[in-house]
């Protein structure tokens, strides 16, 4: 365990001295988009798939979660727009390399503030379950819950750096938290070990879980928002990671982490008075610059590649498991049964299922064509939605009129359609989360 912070201890300030013990106590204006990692682990563990295709709008309003944000916003309602440009569709992995706010806004309102919340603590947020850590009277943990606030996912509140490093190590343990601790052990003069009273570790998150996020946040240095400074250093080892930035640029981090080695340097206000923040180098200006990919990120890189730990570590190989999801999973092994062996797997999972008949599929009478989870959601005793086949083919293509005499010839038959595979079930478990994010 190595600790570090920009100032000195001491009560000179025009020296830049401090008596705050920064690097383990909640300090400025928060980590960013970092918690929609958080987000992102409520998903998954829920069943979400890294490749589960979701909307990307360029402004999201949501209703319950909270009022403000963007300009222009209705009366109780929170309005996000994205700080960049981006394509109207990413799969979960993309977005977590990317950042789009409104992708993330969607995800929490549907997986529910209180899931996210309590996900973060376990992690590795403790002290924002400290009674008035928010105003003095609420903590932060439950303040965000009775308000349902959605802006949580954009990491808005005073975070520890200690505690923020130690989420990444939590994931990258396969989810298991420990206390963060430079002691190993304690001897007396005679050898003999000193107990320390320290809490035992605990399972935050299930392994797949944790692995499944990792992987999900391996894009961030080769496509994402930290590609540069990865390129700056030269570093091309596998590495989970996440950048963030809070409003205005006040404070920003990057998160990065690999089985062997988890940092997540932070840079914010710690004067008296707090200002956007400018890059290159970082210093205090009218309007910010600064963002988790620029001096964040690179002082990750400059110190993990003096580090071989750092160098030598891995992080888990990608899975179909980890594409489709528990959720996709189930959905995908139920393509092409029967209607009653469907239910009969469904039922044996403790789900409920409700059933509906389509035409046009060119499937085998009674045989499922696709599932999907109602609300988008399996959540304990949810529903599967079931469509059956009846039997009949889907229609035939219109022939061609006069005008199109030119165009390249049809087919002379159809082609019977395919026996269910990968692919479809892929494109099913896409269309059912996308409907589960309300577009």
């Amino acid at each position: 365990l190595a600790i570090t912070s920009s100032r000195n201890y001491g009560l000179d300030l025009d020296a830049g001295e401090t008596m705050l013990p920064q690097a383990t106590s909640r300090v400025g204006n928060g980590a960013g988009s970092i918690f929609k990692i958080f987000t992102a682990a409520a998903a998954i563990d829920q069943g979400m798939g890294l490749e589960t295709i979701l909307d990307v709008p360029v402004r999201y309003e949501a209703k319950g979660m909270g009022t403000g944000g963007a300009a222009n916003c209705p009366a109780n309602t929170y309005c996000v727009e994205n700080a960049g440009t981006y394509k109207s569709q990413m799969t979960l992995q993309e977005a977590l390399a990317h950042s789009p706010n409104t992708t993330f806004i969607q995800m929490i309102e549907k997986v529910g503030v209180d899931k996210v919340v309590d996900l973060s603590v376990k992690l590795g947020l403790r002290s924002y379950t400290e009674e008035g850590s928010f105003d003095g009277t609420s903590s932060i943990a439950d303040y965000m819950k009775d308000h349902n606030l959605g802006s949580y996912t954009l990491g808005p509140t005073s975070v520890n750096p200690l505690e923020l490093s130690n989420v990444a190590a939590t994931i990258a343990s396969g989810g298991m938290w420990c206390e963060p601790n430079p002691i190993v052990s304690v001897h007396d003069r005679e050898g003999n070990e000193v107990y320390i009273d320290r809490p035992e570790c605990e399972r935050a998150v299930a392994e797949k879980t944790a692995n499944a996020l990792t992987v999900g946040m391996s894009e961030d240095t080769t496509q994402g928002t930290a590609r540069g400074a990865a390129s700056m250093y030269g570093w091309t080892k596998p590495i989970a990671a996440k950048t963030g930035t809070t409003e205005s640029n006040q404070s920003s981090s990057f998160m990065g982490f690999n089985n062997n080695f988890a940092a997540a340097p932070y840079i914010y206000n710690d004067g008296t008075t707090t200002t956007p923040l400018c890059s290159g180098p970082v210093r205090q200006c009218g309007s910010g610059n600064l963002f988790g990919g620029n001096e964040p990120a690179q002082t990750w890189f400059s110190i993990a590649t003096n580090v071989p730990e750092a160098q030598a570590g891995t992080i888990p190989d990608n899975s179909n498991a980890y594409k489709l999801g528990e959720t996709g999973a189930l959905l995908n092994r139920l393509r092409g049964m029967t209607q009653a062996a469907a239910k009969k797997e469904v039922e044996s999972e403790d789900y409920k299922v409700t059933t509906r008949t389509v035409s046009g599929t060119g499937r085998p009478r009674g045989t499922v064509v696709t599932a999907r989870p109602e609300g988008g959601v399996l959540n304990d005793g949810g529903t599967v939605i079931l469509d059956i086949s009846d039997g009949s083919s889907p229609a035939p293509a219109p022939a061609p009129s006069d005008d199109e005499d030119d165009a390249p010839p049809a087919r002379a038959t159809a082609s019977p359609p395919a026996a269910p595979d990968v692919q479809d079930g892929v494109d099913a478990i896409n269309d059912a989360i996308r409907q589960f994010l309300g577009n």
